[in-house]
């Protein structure tokens, strides 16, 4: 067995993952319908180019360097409509 695994600090880790590279989109158009109603269409994307962004490396002795999961989400896309009345 052995005794003398060396650990680093959990909080080393952030210092090695990648800088945050995302890019949010949002168009909105406004529509005036007959003297009293406002329309409102919004289209928002998050993450629009759909660009990953990869965690930290693991910090653990048996598996050092090792990038296996994602840390932020895939485009995500919403589309709205106000009416303003």
């Amino acid at each position: 067995t052995q005794t003398n695994i060396r650990t680093l600090h959990s909080n080393f880790s952030k210092y090695r993952a990648d800088k945050s590279n995302k890019v949010d989109l949002s168009l909105a158009r406004q529509i005036k319908v007959l003297d009293r109603y406002t329309t409102e269409i919004r289209a928002e994307a998050f993450n629009a180019f759909n660009h990953p962004q990869f965690s930290a490396p693991s910090m653990a002795y048996n598996n050092l360097g090792i990038i296996s999961s994602q840390a932020n989400l895939s485009r995500v896309v919403q589309v709205s409509v106000h009416i303003k009345f």
